[in-house]
């Protein structure tokens, strides 16, 4: 029996689809997951799915009692090796699709095109001690003729190798980043109620939404190191600029794309 791999439910679904699995079998412990059983050029096959990513590097305090405080002493925190453990939140769908990979005589990898896309899945083999062979569907685009013309042309794993190390690399320096400048960051320049991230993929500090931007340049100059220029700005009660000149200063930071508008308020 051949299993199917797809990173998420829509792309599973599209393949379903095209593929002729039939109907969508849900996961008893999790309906939002869900697998598809149809024969494969003749041969039983599922069609399963993940959640993006279902598995992740541990953080640094799971190697050890010295890495469980934030100590300048032990840090930096860089490894030989780097472990790797199942996404909590999507526990459910890791375990539906590791009970579908123990079926398998072999699996065909169809995440994204892209070193994230092995990077996923070389995460989800390794943390489910999976050694069954496997083949790459190489999906450009998600047209039928498409996805029909990749599963008639499955690539060897072998070719695929060079690019899931360029996932893994980049994983791994994000984590050496983010993990030891973060706490260096903090460390030196921020305070535990103020965390200073640092990384590729990251979002600013709380403080620096729309209402927070607008509320810190009312209060500009409390917090100047400069004597003179507090006490000036504290007795003028004006602040950085009038409301309109504020407004306006937001505004300018939205047009430029330095703010960006989230669920509830604009963030920077």
């Amino acid at each position: 029996m051949v299993v199917i791999y797809a990173e998420k439910h829509s792309l599973a679904k599209t393949i379903a689809a095209v593929l002729g699995a039939g109907s969508r079998i849900p996961c008893k412990a999790e309906p939002t997951v869900a697998h598809w059983e149809f024969f494969f050029k003749g041969e039983a096959a599922i069609i399963c799915h993940g959640s993006g990513h279902l598995a992740e590097l541990v953080p640094a305090k799971a190697y050890g009692t010295a890495y469980e405080k934030w100590d300048l002493d032990n840090f930096p925190c860089v490894l030989d090796e780097f472990m790797k453990k199942p996404i909590e939140r999507s526990r459910n769908c890791f375990d539906h699709v590791k009970s579908l990979f123990g079926r398998a005589d072999w699996i065909i990898n169809a995440t994204d095109p892209d070193r994230e896309g092995e990077l996923i899945f070389g995460y989800v083999m390794e943390t489910m001690n999976c050694n069954k062979p496997f083949k790459r569907v190489w999906l450009d685009d998600l047209t039928d003729s498409t996805i029909i013309n990749a599963f008639n042309n499955l690539k060897d794993s072998s070719e695929i190798i060079p690019l899931q190390c360029a996932g893994r690399a980049r994983d791994i320096a994000d984590w050496l980043i983010g993990c030891n400048l973060t706490i260096a960051m903090t460390k030196k320049f921020g305070s535990p109620q103020n965390m200073l991230s640092v990384g590729r993929v990251t979002e600013p500090p709380k403080r620096y939404t729309e209402t927070d931007l607008i509320a810190t340049m009312e209060l500009a100059g409390q917090k100047l190191d400069d004597e003179e220029a507090r006490t000036l700005m504290k007795l003028q009660k004006k602040g950085l600029g009038t409301d309109a000149t504020r407004a306006a200063i937001v505004g300018g930071l939205f047009e430029k794309g330095f703010l960006q508008k989230g669920q509830k308020k604009g963030k920077c």
